[in-house]
Protein backbone atom coordinates (compact mmCIF):
# COMPACT_ATOMS: atom_id res chain seq x y z
CA UNK A 1 0.00 0.00 0.00
CA UNK A 2 1.40 3.39 -0.97
CA UNK A 3 2.00 5.92 1.76
CA UNK A 4 -0.30 8.96 1.38
CA UNK A 5 2.74 11.22 1.00
CA UNK A 6 3.55 9.26 -2.15
CA UNK A 7 0.62 10.74 -4.10
CA UNK A 8 2.75 12.31 -6.85
CA UNK A 9 5.06 9.31 -7.39
CA UNK A 10 1.99 7.04 -7.48
CA UNK A 11 0.31 9.19 -10.13
CA UNK A 12 3.53 9.30 -12.15
CA UNK A 13 3.88 5.50 -11.95
CA UNK A 14 0.35 5.02 -13.27
CA UNK A 15 0.97 7.50 -16.11
CA UNK A 16 4.24 5.74 -16.99
CA UNK A 17 2.42 2.38 -17.09
CA UNK A 18 0.19 3.95 -19.76
CA UNK A 19 3.21 5.21 -21.69
CA UNK A 20 2.72 8.84 -20.64
CA UNK A 21 5.82 10.84 -19.70
CA UNK A 22 5.37 13.36 -16.90
CA UNK A 23 7.25 16.08 -15.07
CA UNK A 24 6.42 17.87 -11.83
CA UNK A 25 6.20 21.68 -11.70
CA UNK A 26 4.97 24.14 -9.11
CA UNK A 27 1.51 25.42 -10.09
CA UNK A 28 2.94 28.84 -10.92
CA UNK A 29 5.86 27.40 -12.91
CA UNK A 30 4.23 25.33 -15.66
CA UNK A 31 6.01 26.11 -18.94
CA UNK A 32 3.92 27.49 -21.79
CA UNK A 33 5.09 24.54 -23.90
CA UNK A 34 3.13 22.06 -21.70
CA UNK A 35 -0.02 21.42 -23.72
CA UNK A 36 -1.55 18.99 -21.21
CA UNK A 37 -1.49 19.60 -17.45
CA UNK A 38 -2.76 17.38 -14.65
CA UNK A 39 -3.41 19.30 -11.44
CA UNK A 40 -4.49 17.79 -8.16
CA UNK A 41 -5.55 18.54 -4.63
CA UNK A 42 -5.09 15.95 -1.91
CA UNK A 43 -6.04 16.07 1.75
CA UNK A 44 -4.05 13.89 4.12
CA UNK A 45 -5.52 13.28 7.57
CA UNK A 46 -4.09 11.57 10.61
CA UNK A 47 -6.02 9.13 12.76
CA UNK A 48 -5.39 6.24 15.13
CA UNK A 49 -6.64 3.14 13.31
CA UNK A 50 -8.91 0.58 14.94
CA UNK A 51 -6.80 -1.62 17.22
CA UNK A 52 -3.89 0.78 16.76
CA UNK A 53 -2.04 2.99 19.19
CA UNK A 54 -0.30 5.51 16.93
CA UNK A 55 -1.84 8.00 14.52
CA UNK A 56 -1.20 7.22 10.85
CA UNK A 57 -1.73 9.35 7.74
CA UNK A 58 -4.31 8.43 5.14
CA UNK A 59 -5.63 9.96 1.94
CA UNK A 60 -9.01 11.42 2.88
CA UNK A 61 -9.82 13.28 -0.36
CA UNK A 62 -8.31 13.80 -3.78
CA UNK A 63 -9.40 15.72 -6.85
CA UNK A 64 -7.62 15.56 -10.22
CA UNK A 65 -8.18 17.66 -13.34
CA UNK A 66 -6.59 17.19 -16.76
CA UNK A 67 -6.47 20.26 -19.00
CA UNK A 68 -5.24 20.72 -22.55
CA UNK A 69 -4.28 24.29 -23.29
CA UNK A 70 -6.56 25.41 -20.45
CA UNK A 71 -9.63 23.41 -21.53
CA UNK A 72 -10.82 20.71 -19.08
CA UNK A 73 -10.54 17.23 -20.62
CA UNK A 74 -11.26 15.14 -17.52
CA UNK A 75 -12.02 15.51 -13.85
CA UNK A 76 -12.09 12.90 -11.08
CA UNK A 77 -12.66 13.04 -7.32
CA UNK A 78 -12.33 10.66 -4.39
CA UNK A 79 -13.50 11.18 -0.82
CA UNK A 80 -13.82 8.92 2.20
CA UNK A 81 -17.07 9.24 4.08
Amino acid sequence: MAHPHDVVPSIQAELAALGVQSRVYEASGVPFTCRVVLSYTAFIQWEVPTFGTDAEPYLAMASLTVREQGRVLANASFALD
